[in-house]
């Protein structure tokens, strides 16, 4: 059974990633956030939207990253989002804090799109040992 990330977990987690970077805190639009947090488990005709977790992870970070709900670290959330899915559903992150970085800001200005974020988290973990 997949482990989801909720609305309330998606503002928990902007509130510590703030608290830790900076920036000011604030929801700006709570049903961005819900819509993202729904995002990864959508269907269409029965099926499956987005069937791996990477896709899954890349469906969250995409949401947020588009719906831009938090007044400040929209970009830092999506990505910590994302690997935050996939390691509680058994992946282990690779990826540098400068690689995240670089990617979060990509996905930001859409120089890449689902697909490619998703073939990023693929690439970057792996199992849990």
């Amino acid at each position: 059974m997949l482990i989801c990330l909720t609305a309330d977990h998606l503002v928990g987690l902007h509130r510590r990633i703030i608290a830790e970077t900076g920036g000011p805190h604030g929801v700006r639009d709570l049903g961005g956030v819900q819509s993202a947090a729904a995002r990864p488990f959508r269907t269409y005709d029965g099926q499956a939207l987005y069937p791996t977790l990477e896709e899954k992870a890349a469906a969250l970070a995409e949401g947020i990253s588009r719906n831009h709900p938090f007044v400040d670290g929209n970009k830092r959330v999506a990505i910590a989002a994302g690997c935050l899915f996939l390691m509680l559903n058994g992946r282990e992150i690779t990826a540098s804090e400068q690689e995240m970085e670089r990617t979060a800001w990509a996905l930001a200005v859409r120089e890449i799109d689902l697909q490619q974020l998703a073939d990023w988290f693929r690439q970057h973990s792996r199992e849990k040992s």
